[in-house]
C-alpha cells in the first residue's frame, strides 16, 4: 500500500463571489464550531453536540486595486446578501486529493486598514459560512473506475503482504 500523503497548502485558493484572491493570503481555514446541548436528569447530566456553525478564516493583504480585497469585500458587505466562497488546496485542478470546498459566506465588516509603517497592511477576515450542516460542502471529480481500480489494487497489495 501505498504511504500516505498530508495536505500540503501549496498555492492554496480562496475566491470570493467569483474573485481570486490568492495572491493575497496568507493564511486560510474552515472552522466548525458545535455548540454542546446539556440534559439534565435524576440519572445525571450528560452532553450531546449540537447545531454546527461553520467559518471561513483567511488572513489576507489590503490591495485597493481593482479587484483586490478592499473592492471585493467591500462589494459584498454593501451587497447585504451571501456571496459565494470556494477553497482549494492548490492551484492544481480539482480532483480527489485537492477537492474544492465551496458554500456561501454571510458577508461582515472588515478591517480597512491595519499595519506597522513600512510593512505590508493585512487582517484577518472571518465570515460565517451559510448552509452546511455536519460536514463541509465538498466538490471532487475523481475519475470513479480509477479509484475503484486503485482501491482494489491496493486490497489485493495488503492480502499479498497479510499471507
Amino acid at each position: 500500500m501505498p504511504d500516505l500523503q498530508p495536505l500540503i497548502l501549496i498555492n492554496p485558493v480562496l475566491t470570493i463571489d467569483g474573485v481570486a484572491l490568492e495572491c493575497l493570503m496568507s493564511h486560510i481555514e474552515i472552522t466548525p464550531e458545535t455548540t454542546t446541548i446539556e440534559i439534565k436528569t435524576s440519572c445525571g447530566t450528560r452532553e450531546y453536540p449540537g447545531s454546527v456553525k461553520w467559518t471561513l478564516k483567511a488572513s489576507l493583504y489590503h490591495s485597493h486595486d481593482p479587484l483586490g480585497t478592499n473592492e471585493t469585500l467591500t462589494a459584498a458587505v454593501e451587497g447585504g446578501v451571501p456571496v459565494p466562497f470556494t477553497v482549494t488546496p492548490s492551484s492544481d485542478p480539482v480532483s480527489a486529493t485537492n477537492p474544492e470546498y465551496s458554500g456561501d459566506l454571510i458577508p461582515q465588516p472588515f478591517t480597512p486598514i491595519s499595519g506597522d509603517v513600512g510593512d505590508a497592511s493585512s487582517f484577518d477576515l472571518e465570515w460565517s459560512i451559510s448552509g452546511w450542516g455536519t460536514t463541509p460542502t465538498m466538490g471532487i471529480t475523481p475519475v470513479a473506475a480509477a479509484t475503484a481500480a486503485a482501491r482494489k489494487a491496493a486490497k489485493a497489495e495488503k492480502a499479498k503482504v497479510d499471507a
